[in-house]
């Protein structure tokens, strides 16, 4: 009986070995499934982007037939865990029955052996022992047959659950092949688009080979370049060296002879001044205005000679004059300076320089000298070009301009610039010249400035409403431009001398019908003005004696009419009826002094000092006479306002 029981309990000890062992392989096969499975999802996982799609169909085909074989596994391990619980329960009720025939048998036996002390103690020790035994084995085999049971239940659940994925598998099997189809027609148009992309892979590669041959001849090229103009820059700079040897020699040549071509063409300029004569005698005639009585044939130029001019009178008879040039209407203000411009420009050389313009009341005189901002006249004009000039030549000269201005009125000398200076002194400075003391002098840096202080000069001058102007100049005034150049090289000092004067209107006392104040006014221009005269038909003539001390004006010009002096002189006339008279006067006197010319040492004019004397003697009686007259009708006037 107990062989039994153990052979019994070996043999459910090996059933139960042997269920451990199959559910232990269940339980690795299910393990290494999902292993794989898990292997192949990350097979998937890491392929290249272009097949991606079609590896993971493919893993999931796998992972299906991977599913299919785990669960008939599974079935076969559930059949075969049925099969061994069923055994185990066959075991446990022949057990339960071998235990109930035990008991039977034990309970005989134990009467049997009841009687006997002796061996009713053995026995029962015996019959305790097995029962413990059984018992221990019955236990044993409950723990099993939980445990089998416990396992079937997970094997159960882990069934169902690959039955839920096996459904869910089988339902996406048709999205899947769909996608299959659609992703080989991809893949086939991937295919396309790599063998696309490595076709442009070698154009690529071809084109990086060609830039790389490129730059390889850029680079070659680059340093032969480098080289040529290393080579061209080396003999240029030892061309150019030469040639700035060269020109240093050059430049020192030309250096010494500048000097030279200097003076020469001071002594060329001199010469042509010379030529047309230190003193020109111009003729303007200024253009009608509205309103005005203008015969256009009063006064008439000759087509062939157009340095003469002829005057028709009211009686019929014609009278020539003859002047260096002659400005008709139609002459503009730059036509007019550019013809004396030399004679401007000789101030620079350190030459004495006057222009003055001449003429009766309301000819025009202003206008020519000063001019509208507009239309700019000689003063202007001549000190822009100054300033021009000085500046081109600012490499080789240093030059300082410094203007005055003053007006003569009444025989009395007034600074413009400082109208309280009324009686400005004319005495003789220490270098022998007269100077005068008191006269204010601005140093001027541009035209602008110069502008500025004419401007000033005009707004302190007097003028006064006449009968032939309704604006007349009451005074002379003169623009004094002092022109001092240092030359760089020779260190060469000059100083030269503008004088720009606008002298005040000649007028017939007669005509202009001033009294008192005004009278006093006229007789000092007409005697002045006729003082003016004399000393340039003086100079004109070469005449011996020069009368510069019988008035102020000439006193103060004697510096700039004398010796190599330019003087030009500008005479104003009209064609209006009404001034034809002092048109005649003006043109008379300039015409005595454009006769009386002064050619060159061989081809010397042969006047004596006798024919001289008379013409001084004559133009003196001349202007005598006037002053008298002038004088006479003063008189009459002064009679007529006392009675």
């Amino acid at each position: 009986m107990v062989y039994k029981t153990s052979t019994l309990l070996h043999f459910q000890s090996n059933d139960k070995d042997c269920l451990q062992n199959s559910s232990i392989y269940s339980l690795s096969s299910s393990n290494t499934s999902i292993h794989e499975l898990s292997s192949d999802s990350g097979c998937s996982s890491s392929s290249q982007p272009i097949s991606t799609e079609c590896c993971h169909i493919d893993g999931s085909c796998q992972k299906y037939r991977y599913i299919l074989e785990n669960v008939e596994e599974k079935n076969n391990l559930i059949k075969n865990l049925e099969y061994i619980i069923d055994e185990q329960e066959t075991k446990i009720a022949l057990l339960k029955q071998h235990l109930k025939n035990y008991s039977i048998n034990f309970d005989k036996n134990y009467q049997v052996l009841g009687n006997d002390s002796q061996n009713g103690e053995y026995g029962e020790q015996k019959v305790l022992k097995g029962i413990s035994y059984l018992s221990l084995d019955f236990a044993k085999i409950s723990d099993e047959n939980l445990e089998l049971k416990q396992n079937l239940h997970k094997v159960e659940k882990e069934l169902s659950k690959l039955k839920l994925t096996n459904n869910m598998t089988f339902a996406q099997i048709p999205i899947m092949v769909d996608k299959e189809i659609q992703h080989e027609e991809e893949y086939k148009n991937i295919k396309e688009i790599n063998k696309s992309l490595f076709d442009l892979s070698n154009f690529k590669e071809d084109i990086l080979l060609k830039i790389a041959n490129f730059n390889n001849e850029k680079n070659e090229f680059e340093k032969a370049k480098n080289q040529f103009l290393k080579e061209t820059t080396n003999l240029v700079r030892k061309e150019t060296n030469k040639i700035i040897e060269l020109f240093m020699i050059t430049l020192n040549n030309l250096s010494k002879n500048y000097q030279k071509e200097i003076e020469r063409r001071k002594k060329l300029h001199d010469e042509l001044v010379k030529l047309k004569g230190n003193i020109r005698v111009f003729c303007r005639i200024r253009p009608y205005n509205t309103g005005e009585e203008y015969d256009k044939n009063l006064i008439t130029i000759d087509p062939y000679d157009v340095d003469q001019l002829t005057i028709t009178s009211d009686n019929g008879l014609n009278k020539k004059y003859t002047v260096d040039k002659i400005f008709k209407e139609i002459d503009d203000q730059e036509n007019i300076y550019h013809e004396i411009s030399p004679v401007v420009t000789s101030c620079i050389d350190g030459k004495n320089v006057c222009i003055f313009a001449y003429g009766h009341t309301g000819s025009g005189k202003t206008y020519t000298m000063d001019g509208p901002d507009s239309n700019p006249g000689i003063v202007k004009r001549a000190i822009s070009e100054l300033f021009k000039i000085l500046n081109e030549q600012k490499e080789s000269l240093e030059s300082k301009i410094t203007v005055s201005m003053i007006e003569i009125y009444n025989e009395k000398i007034k600074d413009l610039f400082s109208p309280g200076s009324d009686n400005l002194m004319l005495k003789l400075g220490e270098t022998g010249k007269q100077e005068i003391r008191g006269l204010s002098e601005k140093e001027v840096t541009s035209v602008n400035n110069v502008e500025d202080l004419i401007k000033l000069g005009r707004k302190n001058r007097c003028v006064a409403s006449t009968v032939a102007n309704e604006s007349s100049s009451r005074s002379h005034s003169i623009t004094l431009v002092n022109v001092i150049t240092k030359n760089k090289i020779t260190n060469v000092e000059c100083k030269g001398k503008l004088n720009l004067i606008d002298l005040a209107g000649s007028e017939r006392v007669s005509k202009s019908q001033v009294v008192g104040q005004q009278l006093k006014e006229a007789q000092c221009i007409n005697k002045s003005l006729s003082e003016l005269g004399n000393v340039v038909l003086a100079l004109r003539a070469k005449a011996s004696h020069v009368p510069y001390r019988n008035c102020l004006l000439t006193r103060l010009l004697e510096d700039s009419l004398q010796g190599d002096s330019k003087t030009l002189m500008i005479v104003q006339i009209t064609k209006n009826k009404k001034y034809l008279s002092e048109a005649v006067s003006s043109l008379t006197f300039a015409d005595k002094i454009s006769k009386v010319s002064i050619k060159g040492s061989n081809n010397k004019s042969k006047i004596n000092t006798s024919s001289l004397s008379l013409i001084e003697n004559a133009e003196r009686k001349k202007y005598k006479k006037s002053i008298s007259d002038v004088t006479i009708e003063s008189d009459i006037s002064s009679k007529t306002d006392l009675s």
